[in-house]
């Protein structure tokens, strides 16, 4: 037990090291976000914020992925919205793209598809009015 934390220790300081350091603010407002969007949408998602703002929102095995395209186009920009207004006014924020991943494994075998076809600037993201609904949901 004590050589396994060791190592996870070890291994997060050689992570921080090689990047800097990491930035915990950063991932617990990722987190936050994260647990917002599933808790909003009653969906999982992935969130990743890479380096020059570019902010990644990914669905896996989501009912929403077989929404008709504009239905699902119009989901993705509330998503996409929705991530804007909890992050507030992030200066570092410049694109917010949502996609979708379908995963399936049999016999230890595992596919996986993903997309990632909507995007959009956080600039423009925040001159969106609350449309008050959640696209393609049927309480």
């Amino acid at each position: 037990m004590r050589t396994s934390r060791c190592l996870i220790a070890g291994i997060v300081a050689l992570v921080s090291a090689a990047t800097g350091c990491i930035d915990t603010g950063a991932l617990q407002d990722l987190q936050h976000l994260a647990n917002a969007i599933n808790a909003q949408y009653r969906a999982p998602a992935a969130v990743n914020l890479a380096s020059g703002g570019e902010l990644t929102i990914m669905f896996q095995n989501s009912k929403y992925a077989a929404l008709a395209p504009d239905e699902r186009q119009e989901f993705a920009r509330e998503v996409a919205r929705f991530a804007v207004a909890q992050l507030g006014e992030r200066d570092s924020l410049r694109v917010v793209r949502v996609g979708f991943r379908a995963v399936a494994g049999v016999a230890g075998f595992t596919a996986a598809r993903s997309e990632v076809p909507y995007s959009w600037s956080a600039a423009e993201l925040r001159t969106l009015p609350d449309s008050g609904v959640t696209a393609g949901v049927k309480e």
